[in-house]
């Protein structure tokens, strides 16, 4: 009905979805809330550089 293939409709739909979940956030609020709620992908990085990078952010650690 809408004139787009279904791939892209389904696109739109999950883009709105994030949009709707991360509304009100900034980068650091969003990266803060998808590192504590979803860690999948991590990259292993030194522990050194790992705590610089969140110190930067402002995420605490317990």
């Amino acid at each position: 009905m809408q004139g787009i293939n279904l791939k892209r409709y389904i696109e739109g739909l999950l883009a709105k979805d994030v949009e709707d979940m991360l509304a009100g956030m900034d980068g650091n609020d969003a990266y803060r809330w998808l590192s504590k709620n979803e860690p999948d992908g991590y990259v292993r990085v030194g522990k050194k550089e790992k705590q610089d990078f969140e110190n930067w952010l402002g995420i605490e650690r317990k």
